[in-house]
């Protein structure tokens, strides 16, 4: 196994630990409704993130797709 691909495998296994769920509370009025259970409250939009997990993830991708 070369340098490169030694790299390449941690840069792999460092995006998969920085993957970041979306925000679940037992309350679900708080959680983000992309998550597992979804959210109550009302002034989110269904299917929008408003905890910053799809920001978060877009940018762990962005960032492999610069790597060799």
């Amino acid at each position: 196994m070369t340098k490169e691909d030694k790299l390449r495998d941690i840069i792999k296994e460092l995006a998969k630990l920085a993957y970041k769920e979306h925000y679940y509370c037992e309350d679900s009025y708080y959680s983000c409704p992309l998550s597992c259970e979804g959210c109550s409250n009302d002034s989110y939009p269904e299917g929008t993130c408003n905890c910053g997990a799809d920001e978060h993830n877009a940018k762990i991708l962005e960032l492999l797709g610069k790597c060799p």
